[in-house]
């Protein structure tokens, strides 16, 4: 995450102090410092008489990746409320600048050697309770390859190869797993869980849910666990879907995840070729 915002954006955003209604005294910019991590919005502790909050601003590249944002405070203040994410206490949509604040969470994001088997489970039993939520059919249902579609807008490309690969994938890997819908975090990766002193986990940044299959979190999920395959088949056996729908929910989170890379300049055309070549070399016998 790039932290770009100036110290008088900053101090406007402070200025504001009196609208949070929790907030007792000014706060000054000595008590603001930046959250390092996060590559979409722009995140700051800070440190107030009254606790700690993070202050977060907006990505200014939410309509390019497709992000509704009021859909991702609907969703937020939803998932709040049955306990599973810290609570927005104040959200500011002005016209320049657009942030919120919620309590900061005490404890230690995940790292991708923290994906051990037993700490796999916690994570997978915390979206099934996720998954499990009474959905409502107001929300926007995600489309894999309509938002494919955003990513490769924004990477451009003329390049004929990289051209083939997008027109067979996007028939591919269109539709769903199966046809279960339910409310999904789209986004379940280590820097996102919040492990905290006495052992709870917490799950941050809501800004992809939408209703979808409870496989692509899964997906999301496992990608950097590297679990064993004895492991990973025990907990897609668990989940109740087959192996070919469990096959197809990894290609399709594979093939967003590697576009999302090079849509925000993380990756190369050359990696995102070589990424695109592997996946549709997995689907060999399913090829249409």
């Amino acid at each position: 995450m790039a932290q770009n915002n100036s110290d008088e954006t900053l101090q406007t955003i402070l200025n504001d102090w009196q609208d949070w209604t929790f907030c007792r005294y000014p706060p000054a910019l000595a008590q603001v410092t930046p959250i390092i991590g996060g590559l979409t919005n722009e995140c700051y502790r800070l440190r107030l008489a009254e606790g700690d909050y993070v202050l977060r601003i907006e990505g200014g590249n939410s309509r390019a990746l497709d992000i509704d944002r009021k859909q991702e405070y609907c969703i937020h203040k939803f998932v709040a409320a049955a306990g599973l994410t810290p609570a927005v206490l104040f959200r500011a949509t002005q016209e320049s600048t657009h942030y919120w604040l919620r309590p900061y969470v005490e404890g230690t994001p995940l790292n991708e050697a923290d994906l051990k088997p037993a700490m796999v489970v916690r994570l997978a039993q915390y979206l099934t309770r996720l998954h499990q939520l009474p959905v409502d059919l107001h929300l926007k249902t995600l489309d894999i390859t309509a938002k494919a579609s955003r990513y490769w807008q924004m990477i451009d490309t003329t390049n004929h190869e990289l051209l083939t690969l997008k027109s067979k994938l996007q028939k591919y890997l269109a539709g769903m797993p199966t046809e279960q819908l339910c409310l999904v975090h789209m986004d379940p990766t280590t820097p996102n869980w919040i492990h905290t002193p006495d052992d709870n986990l917490v799950l941050l940044d809501w800004e992809y849910a939408a209703l979808g299959h409870p496989l692509w979190d899964l997906a999301t999920l496992l990608q950097y666990a590297h679990l064993p395959t004895e492991d990973e088949n025990t907990l897609i056996a668990e989940s109740a879907f087959s192996q070919d729908e469990w096959s197809f929910a990894k290609r399709q989170i594979t093939y967003l995840t590697v576009l999302w890379y090079r849509a925000q300049g993380l990756s190369s055309d050359s990696d995102l070729r070589h990424q695109l070549q592997k996946l549709v070399s997995k689907t060999d016998n399913n090829w249409p």
